[in-house]
């Protein structure tokens, strides 16, 4: 699928639409790469599109990645065959990346990865990882709120327990009810230690 190359009709922003010949089209989420040669080897424009339409009369619609400054109608646009990959492993533990898996943090550092998983991929099963109601940290009231306990720091108090929420017989403000505590805000909200 590689050597499917189309030519861009029209640019508009970052959305562009490419023509292909009768009957290779490619597929919804399929990326498309627009490369032009620049001067000593590197290229003047590198940009990858995704496929998000088909207009009729053998056209796509895509929107690009990057920024579009400088392409032109009648440039190649090659369909790549696959979705945008993202690189997946160790390699991109705490690195900072793009939407199309390149390194922001340190450009000059490539991101070194074995595999490469489409964006558009199936989501994980959730089958056996529990839900709200097996979770010891997770309790569901009578009259119907719900209670999240901070386990953290060993001070097993309220994180957020609703709207419902009363400390010494006042109604406390849902926004003061999330977030950390400190032994401090315990002892001030009257909790045991």
């Amino acid at each position: 699928m590689a050597d499917n190359v189309g030519k861009i009709v029209q640019v508009i922003g970052p959305v562009i639409d490419v023509e292909f010949e009768a009957g290779h089209l490619p597929a919804i989420y399929n990326a498309l790469q627009v490369v032009i040669p620049g001067r000593g080897g590197a290229p003047a424009l590198d940009v990858i599109a995704e496929v998000e339409q088909h207009l009729g009369e053998n056209r796509v619609r895509a929107v690009a990645m990057k920024p579009t400054d400088g392409m032109q109608r009648g440039m190649p646009a090659t369909d790549l065959g696959r979705p945008i990959q993202m690189p997946v492993g160790p390699g991109t533990l705490g690195r900072v990346m793009n939407v199309i898996g390149e390194p922001v943090d340190f450009p000059d550092r490539p991101i070194v990865a074995k595999e490469y998983w489409s964006i558009h991929r199936a989501a994980p099963s959730l089958e056996g990882s529990g839900d709200c109601s097996d979770r010891s940290d997770h309790h569901e009231h009578d009259d119907g709120h719900e209670e999240f306990v901070q386990r953290a720091q060993g001070l097993n108090r309220p994180l957020f327990d609703g709207p419902r929420c009363q400390v010494d017989g006042h109604r406390a403000d849902r926004s003061a009810r999330i977030g950390s505590r400190t032994e401090r805000d315990a002892h001030q909200l009257g909790y045991p230690e």
